[in-house]
């Protein structure tokens, strides 16, 4: 009996022995980052998308304002068109009012902000270093004058309607503007808190 039991023990033991196949080291996903051409089109996309028409006699606001955006190099050529069509103003008869064209280094930009203004948002585009590097050009064709003033200034608005910020909008801005900084040489402002 003994025998018995140490003869099952040794084939036991010497059976075949079966081994796991060997762990495989799972490597994190890589995220696959936007080119400058696409980061740069996304952006065109979604800042020539804020075409607001207002009409509101209690701010005394009139008119259509849009955005045309174009890159040059590492600048941002923001171009900010404002319509007047007051009414009983120039026959009511639509008329270009202002132009605002910024030169904007993408370099130098900190983080975007956001800010709530009445029923509408603001984005602040700065300059990391409070440094006047913005180039402005406003070209005034309104009612009492038709000028044209240059200037340097550090950050620069933009006005968007609250119900055009879906999807997640903000965040995908910055996100999109902090790639385009790092693909033109600057470095993002990272968030303490």
């Amino acid at each position: 009996m003994k025998y018995i039991i140490v003869i099952i023990f040794l084939i036991l033991c010497t059976g075949p022995v079966y081994s796991q196949p060997p762990k495989t080291v799972k490597k994190a996903a890589t995220l696959k980052r936007q080119t400058k051409t696409e980061t740069q089109d996304w952006i065109k996309e979604k800042i020539e998308g804020f075409t607001r028409s207002y009409n509101k006699p209690e701010y005394s606001n009139y008119g259509t304002r849009t955005y045309e955006v174009s890159f040059s190099d590492c600048n941002m050529i923001l171009k900010y068109i404002w319509y007047d069509n007051m009414p009983g103003y120039n026959n009511d008869r639509t008329d270009l009012l202002m132009t605002s064209i910024y030169k904007i280094p993408l370099q130098s930009l900190s983080k975007l902000s956001f800010i709530k203004i009445q029923e509408d948002y603001q984005i602040i585009i700065k300059i990391k270093t409070n440094e006047s590097l913005i180039e402005s050009t406003i070209i005034d064709k309104s009612k009492y004058t038709d000028e044209t003033k240059k200037e340097l200034t550090n950050s620069i608005s933009l006005y968007i309607p609250q119900s055009l910020l879906i999807d997640n909008l903000p965040e995908r801005l910055t996100s999109a503007f902090n790639n385009l900084i790092e693909l033109c040489g600057g470095k993002v402002t990272k968030e303490v808190f």
